[in-house]
């Protein structure tokens, strides 16, 4: 193989240095917009080439009107979602950087409360005209959009986001108590609960998450005589949700640049599939944990003794049990816990609970049963507004991924990879890594760990295939929280940790050559409140790092790490790619298609590249464009089906020279 090799010393046309106005300028004035479709697991671009998404979530948990309201719920209190997760004004801040950055799709969080906050039929035009026209405008800086129907543990009002007030209020739900009957635990009650950073998944064990998502998903089956406004609990809700999400689609069809849309993020089926409620359910665990059934009684108010967990370094272990008293107040309204009327549980003559019915819940195919309805329900109705887009469906808690017959509408899949043990610890120790799957340790050297957390993301590719099929697949969540290692970087300004913890996470990525979509970006985020969700601190961007600097780099936390060289569009198929960070070296594969006329696009961010680079590539010629951070490719040999490019930045220059070895040969 002939090997071609061209020195680049730079340019001052990089935007380096720029203002983010210039920037903006420059973007929205040389940026073209090219639709994405997908051909089999592949997005293919209108040249037919294969695009790999680098992506980034734009997170609107809480709304940004009135941060007030959006964490103190126990009223019921509403905030528009408007002008969240950034007002129009500043819409060209935000896409400028990002656009910098090198990526090129946004995951855009809407929860249902965010389209009918107030009531179920009443949708918030305010909101879907703010929505209508920052999705416009994403456009103009190249982005393509998935829009993202978010929810975590259910809802704002149960410790997560999603769902609107009136969902569990019109179940019965009393929201004002969850707190004082341990139904969830919220945001507001964090100091009563110091239980740390994941304290509001341990909701997902809780009595209100699980009986909404119970009647969500099995009303029919499993509350059959429950009607609201005349009809089955689970109609109710399931159709408010769809007319809802079908609305929104409405008024967003006529853009083009949505690929389409993840039709509920984290899917949950709460009490369904159980087998044995006198038992603990669920993996997650921490604090004052009850079992279902003195979830139950706790509800009604009722004292009972309940198992505290605690997390330790090899895991999360009951330690000791806790009497928590309610003090007779309930999380229902009528005082009656709504599967004491189904006779799953009653009290004895002594008034202490007992179980009835422990089996009450089980179910030989919850997925099938339960899951899949759902999804050819919401599916069937977005294929009506707009059949081109992409319905993504994400794999239950808990379950495996399920599986589909062959459906009349387009289907994708939407998963998600943490990093456990950093997530969970936030630590980072490069010989230790936690399974996500089977929460299992695993300690060896560091290259034996990086190949274990790559080994996760093949495995959920290998279990989406064989299921759904080759469909399009988004790693549409992965990423890192940043208050590692008590915050001592926010102190000392040194973010060695956070960029090991994102080498880690990136790696296994680039290994599996997905497309992905890195949590989050959050406008608003500080070192003092994170996120302004929960506790978390997973945003790649902070207030407190910008220091009024309009570098686009400015607020960007660990940006070596996160701003990476990736082939963005390849003529043909991807063999392989990777980034070697520590020594500025960037390596891609492919077979090309002699059929595609246009160049392998490859993305040079100048943070790594712009004080010069040396190009190797096999037989053909490159054009680069420096106020683009775009290297273009094009193969010249019809003969030759394998191309490689390789480029090392400037300062490795001499020390390869000296080497006699050849990466490609």
């Amino acid at each position: 193989m002939t090997i071609h090799r061209h020195c680049e010393l730079g340019s001052e046309k990089t935007l380096r240095g720029h203002t983010l106005s210039s920037i903006d300028l420059y973007y929205r004035q040389n940026t073209s917009f090219e639709n994405i479709t997908n051909k089999g697991e592949h997005f293919i671009d209108e040249k037919g080439r294969v695009v790999l998404f680098r992506g980034i979530n734009i997170a609107a948990k809480t709304p940004l009107t009135d941060l007030s309201k959006g964490f103190s719920v126990s009223k019921g209190e509403w905030a528009s979602f408007v002008n969240t997760p950034f007002s129009l004004d500043e819409a060209y801040i935000h896409f400028s950087r990002l656009k910098y950055l090198g990526f090129n799709l946004l995951r855009w969080v809407v929860p249902w409360e965010a389209l009918c906050p107030i009531t179920p039929s009443k949708v918030d035009s305010f909101y879907l005209e703010y929505l209508d026209r920052i999705i416009a405008i994403a456009k103009d800086y190249g982005f393509s959009v998935l829009i993202d129907f978010h929810q975590d543990v259910w809802s704002r009002f149960t410790g997560g986001s999603g769902a609107p007030y009136w969902t569990l209020e019109k179940v019965g739900l009393n929201v004002s108590n969850f707190d004082e009957t341990l139904a969830s635990i919220s945001h507001k009650n964090k100091a009563r609960y110091p239980l740390g950073h994941l304290f509001w998944a341990t909701n997902a064990n809780r009595y209100a998450v699980k009986t909404m998502f119970t009647l969500f998903f099995g009303g029919k089956t499993f509350a059959p005589d429950f009607e609201i406004d005349g009809k089955n609990v689970q109609d109710f809700l399931q159709d408010n949700y769809i007319e809802a999400i079908a609305q929104c689609a409405e008024k967003l069809k006529k853009h083009d640049h949505i690929i389409g849309f993840d039709v509920m993020n984290e899917p949950y089926l709460g009490f369904i599939g159980e087998k044995d409620l006198s038992k603990h359910q669920g993996i997650f665990r921490l604090g004052p944990s009850p079992l279902p059934l003195e979830g139950f009684a706790l509800a009604e108010g009722v004292c009972q003794d309940v198992d505290v967990f605690e997390k330790r370094l090899l895991g999360i272990k009951a330690t000791h049990k806790v009497s928590y008293d309610p003090k007779g107040k309930s999380a229902l309204f009528d005082g009656i816990c709504i599967w004491r009327k189904y006779r799953v549980w009653d009290y004895d003559e002594e008034k202490n609970p007992q179980l009835l019915r422990k089996d009450y819940f089980q179910t030989p195919s919850p997925n099938e049963e339960f899951y899949i309805p759902f999804i050819e329900k919401v599916c069937k109705r977005l294929l009506e507004i707009d059949p081109k887009k992409i319905n993504f469906l994400e794999h239950v808690m808990g379950l495996p991924i399920p599986k589909l017959t062959k459906t009349s509408y387009k289907v994708g899949f939407s998963g998600h990879w943490y990093d456990a043990f950093v997530i969970s610890m936030r630590k980072v120790w490069s010989f230790i890594s936690v399974d996500m799957f089977t929460q299992k340790i695993v300690v060896s050297l560091p290259h034996f760990v990086q190949k274990h957390l790559a080994s996760q993301i093949f495995l959920i590719l290998k279990k989406v295939k064989k299921n759904l099929g080759s469909i399009p697949f988004l790693l549409s969540e992965f990423g890192i929280p940043f208050d590692l290692h008590r915050k001592k970087a926010y102190a000392n300004g040194n973010y060695r940790k956070q960029r090991e913890g994102l080498e880690r996470s990136f790696q296994a990525v680039e290994k599996t050559m997905v497309s992905s979509i890195i949590w989050n970006y959050t406008s608003v985020n500080s070192n003092e409140k994170g996120d302004l969700w929960n506790n978390e601190d997973f945003s790649i961007f902070s207030t407190d790092q910008v220091h009024g600097s309009e570098d686009p780099y400015a607020g960007i936390r660990g940006k070596e790490a996160i701003v990476r060289p990736y082939p963005e569009k390849i003529p043909g198929e991807l063999i392989k790619y990777s980034f070697d960070r520590e020594h500025g070296i960037f390596s891609c594969s492919f077979i090309h298609n002699p059929e595609i006329k246009d160049p392998l696009e490859v993305f040079i961010p100048d943070i790594h590249f712009g004080r010069g680079f040396e190009v190797e590539n096999s037989q053909g010629h490159y054009q680069v464009c420096y106020e683009k951070q775009k290297l273009y490719f094009f193969p010249e040999s019809v003969t030759l089906k394998t191309h490689k490019v390789r480029i090392l930045k400037k300062h490795k220059l001499k020390e390869r020279r000296n080497k006699s070895y050849w990466f490609f040969s």
